[in-house]
């Protein structure tokens, strides 16, 4: 069976911005975004209040939807967050995920004190 795109007008896509925030003083940030309806990645915004001093790492993975199992998780970025105090990724061609997959945000334990903002940004489809 041949992959078919299906095209979908300015009219039934909706902008939307989903934003975090907290306090990440010796805890890990974990964060899911689940739309509940199809939706495309367009931009994803990290923001540290201070630079990381230490390795620590960032992952993005897509939930497989499979009642919990994570080994159908699929790993989008596993980054080192050394020095950071931006990140941003933008794809130029937005990431397209089904209805009810997840979007999994995960930074491990932050030992400095440090407030942190994610921004996520993309377009929901509207039926």
């Amino acid at each position: 069976m041949a992959f078919v795109e299906e095209f979908s007008g300015p009219h039934r896509m909706q902008p939307f911005m989903f934003f975090a925030k907290g306090s990440a003083v010796g805890s890990s940030i974990d964060e899911t975004i689940n739309i509940g309806k199809k939706w495309t990645l367009q931009e994803l915004r990290l923001h540290f209040s201070t630079a990381m001093g230490s390795a620590k790492y960032l992952t993005l993975k897509i939930d497989g939807a499979s009642a919990g199992l994570s080994s159908f998780d699929t790993l989008l970025l596993s980054a080192n967050l050394n020095g950071v105090l931006d990140y941003n990724i933008y794809y130029s061609a937005p990431m397209m995920f089904a209805s009810g997959q997840k979007l999994t945000i995960n930074a491990s334990a932050i030992s400095v004190a440090n407030q942190y903002g994610i921004q996520v940004i993309g377009w929901a489809v509207v039926d």
